[in-house]
């Protein structure tokens, strides 16, 4: 397992943790297909879906402007909903959380059930998707679906030394070196440039 996924898995469950002991966040749990039994699922701030065991979502925010609503369809005045939202997120309004299913522009998202009764100009907020694990044991961070292992949107940023760390790091680590300003990894001998595999980092 790589450093940078061993963080992510540890900073996860420190959450957890963190979330547990605030018992009011936690919301609930959703049965096991084909079965009678249970299986937890956790979400905080989240319902998380089937297919997921882990769903950590941001606290809510304002959003711009004003919505209305017909059916799963929502339309916006003065939103801003490609800049704030994306498919996986939550919306609230009138007392009502919906699940985002799909942004088509700024004035316009599907959601997954429609809010009874219909909107019409009302003032709304939202969250962001922080984490998603899902029982794959993919890992998504800031989207709604992990495309591979560990699938981050955004950038990441890896530990950075001035002196060659591998001997304290299994094959395949990946760090950068902060002297000379390039990326490196770990080969089971020796430090290597990731661009230059056959060069030594330090």
């Amino acid at each position: 397992m790589s450093k940078i996924l061993k963080i992510v898995i540890a900073t996860a469950l420190a959450l957890i943790c963190v979330q547990l002991v605030l018992a009011s966040y936690i919301t609930g749990y959703a049965p096991l297909s084909g079965s009678t039994e249970f299986e937890d699922r956790i979400g905080i701030n989240s319902m998380p879906q089937a297919g997921t065991q882990l769903e950590i979502h941001s606290a809510n925010m304002t959003g711009s402007g004003t919505i209305s609503s017909s059916g799963g369809t929502v339309t916006g005045n003065g939103t801003a909903f490609l800049a704030q939202i994306k498919g996986g997120m939550y919306i609230v309004a009138n007392g009502q959380t919906r699940r985002v299913i799909n942004v088509a522009n700024d004035g316009q998202l599907t959601i997954d059930q429609g809010f009874t009764p219909a909107l019409s100009n009302v003032p709304f907020s939202f969250n962001q998707i922080i984490l998603k694990v899902e029982d794959s044991g993919r890992i998504a961070i800031g989207k709604d679906m992990a495309d591979t292992t560990l699938d981050v949107a955004g950038a990441i940023k890896t530990g950075m030394f001035n002196a060659d760390p591998c001997g304290g790091n299994p094959e395949g680590s990946m760090f950068y070196n902060i002297t000379s300003h390039y990326y490196c990894f770990c080969n089971g001998a020796n430090d290597v440039q990731l661009a230059n595999p056959a060069g030594a980092c330090f």
